[in-house]
């Protein structure tokens, strides 16, 4: 008599019969092709059958496995074909390590994946910008961005700023129309979120394409932006498999600069928590930038500041404004690989480093 599979067993000959069927569909999907439903409607409904009638299916009844079935237009930008089984692999592992990532198809992959309710918070992405540095003091930010700090007010510099924190923010205050500084939380929480665990995608970056498409973008870039202060930001530049270099730009002047930001006040249902959020706007690199990663921050020209911030007419939102900074003025070196790590805080960090092939880069945030 056949020993009866223990769950362990039983859980990796699901997954070799979930791989083994996935790869028979096709191992790699063109960009610009469409995944036909009727190629899957057999297999989709032979996994519905298994997993509801065994309450210990890994996948669980939760349907997130589901959505991966409908039809998914690729955008024809995509650098790269979307490993399907890869993806796929990936998105019904019921607890994924913590170091997991998306295949690396390109940031319109992600947010057609996100569209669709495909892209959970889990599973990390290759973002920009996901980290900068602020070394200016309270005195440097005021004379610069022409506002007025409280003496009780601390800004402290920060040479690994990291997403989930809280950082300075400018915007323009409601009853007196002049600039104010408040500390927010970097990741932006929309205001109609009842749950921000459920909300399903990263928003610490705004793709500039998309502010006026999607609904988590359109109310903040439209009544809700601000500046967020900063000195520079880091990019990592992939050299192989496993090693990157990182990377730290700035501007040629030394002075703060300004991202464009945007940021939401988020309630609890039961209105006993409440918290302000911002997210950092990103456009295309320029050439300076473009090595290391095929996206940047929007970099605001300090004339341009009044005009970002003005609440204006809805009707014309200042979408001319997204643009690449002009590559001329701004400068970009190699420096260590302890970047790496947002446990590492210090001045030294922004020291060139020679060129020459760094060691492989431990874990990080992203």
């Amino acid at each position: 008599m056949q020993r009866p599979l223990r769950l362990p067993e039983q859980k990796a000959k699901w997954r070799r019969e979930r791989d083994s069927n996935l790869s028979v569909m096709r191992a790699s999907e063109p960009a610009g092709e469409i995944l036909e439903r009727s190629a899957l409607k057999d297999l989709r409904s032979e996994w519905r059958r298994e997993r509801d009638s065994n309450p210990r299916h890994p996948c669980g009844r939760s349907g997130f496995q589901d959505r991966l079935f409908q039809p998914l237009t690729h955008p024809s930008t995509a650098e790269e074909p979307l490993n399907w089984v890869h993806c796929t692999t990936l998105l019904l592992r019921r607890k994924p390590r913590r170091t997991q990532m998306l295949p690396d198809a390109g940031p319109a992959i992600y947010d057609e994946l996100a569209g669709h309710g495909l892209f959970h918070s889990r599973f990390r992405r290759v973002v920009m910008c996901g980290r900068y540095y602020r070394r200016s003091d309270k005195q440097r930010i005021a004379e610069a961005f022409r506002i007025g700090i409280p003496p009780s007010f601390e800004i402290l510099p920060d040479y690994n700023v990291a997403p989930q924190t809280m950082q300075p923010v400018i915007v323009e205050d409601r009853d007196t129309a002049e600039r104010a500084l408040r500390v927010m939380r970097w990741g932006l929480i929309p205001s109609w979120c009842d749950d921000p665990k459920t909300l399903g995608l990263s928003t610490i970056n705004a793709q500039a394409e998309s502010l006026m498409k999607k609904p988590v973008w359109r109310e903040p870039f439209l009544h809700h932006r601000c500046l967020v202060p900063a000195d520079g930001f880091y990019e990592w530049q992939k050299l192989d498999a496993k090693q990157k270099q990182p990377w730290a730009y700035a501007l040629a002047s030394g002075e703060p600069l300004a991202f464009a930001g945007l940021w939401e006040r988020w309630r609890s249902t039961d209105r006993r928590e409440e918290i302000e959020t911002f997210s950092i706007v990103t456009t295309e690199a320029n050439e300076l930038t473009a090595p290391a990663h095929n996206r940047m921050p929007v970099i605001l020209e300090p004339r341009d500041y009044d005009r970002w911030l003005d609440r204006g007419d809805p009707e014309r939102p200042p979408l001319d404004l997204l643009r690449p900074f002009d590559a001329a003025g701004m400068l970009g070196w190699k420096i260590s690989t302890a970047v790496g790590n947002v446990r590492n805080n210090e001045p030294a960090l922004l020291e060139a480093v020679p060129d020459q092939p760094p060691a492989p880069t431990q874990a990080s945030l992203f």
